[in-house]
């Protein structure tokens, strides 16, 4: 129904010496996102092979046309950076004790706090290594609910804050 509607859910297009790349890092399985109400056990990113694929010969491409690369995803494919310098989460079944656990750190603290920035451990290594290997010089990340920047191999990571966390 998406690419119906919308369109092609990845996607590149060039933009003066740039070349962007869009993302879907949502890939996966409906069944990977198991939830309860709001809360969602595998809220985080992976890319599945076809797109994987698609993006390495498209971040080639632009690298041989002396492009610069500017990658755009939803989730941080650096795993969640904020504890222990980057872990992943794999997925899992979303039980009721973890359901409970989220709804009581959200009691105690109004933040549903363990939002996972990417599930899938080997898509964002080859995603990285895509990234490392090309002449991308930005990734915009919109999915972090926080606002941040940094720097990984030369390469600037910008996060920006989702619309309902304003």
């Amino acid at each position: 129904h998406w690419d119906r509607t919308f369109g092609p859910r990845y996607y590149a297009f060039d933009y003066g010496r740039f070349h962007f790349i869009c993302l879907n890092a949502y890939d996966g399985s409906p069944a990977r996102r198991a939830s309860f109400l709001i809360v969602n056990a595998n809220d985080g990113g992976q890319i599945d092979r076809p797109q994987m694929n698609w993006f390495r010969a498209d971040a080639r491409g632009a690298t041989a046309a002396g492009k610069e690369t500017v990658v755009v995803l939803h989730h941080d494919p650096r795993g969640d950076i904020g504890r222990s310098g980057g872990a992943y989460v794999p997925n899992r079944p979303f039980g009721i004790l973890q359901f409970k656990r989220h709804i009581d750190h959200y009691n105690r603290t109004g933040s549903y706090g363990e939002s996972f920035h990417w599930n899938d451990e080997p898509s964002a290594r080859e995603l990285l290594r895509i990234i490392d290997g090309n002449n991308v010089s930005h990734v915009l990340i919109g999915h972090g609910h926080t606002d941040g920047e940094s720097l990984r191999n030369g390469v600037r990571f910008i996060k920006t804050t989702s619309s309902g966390s304003c």
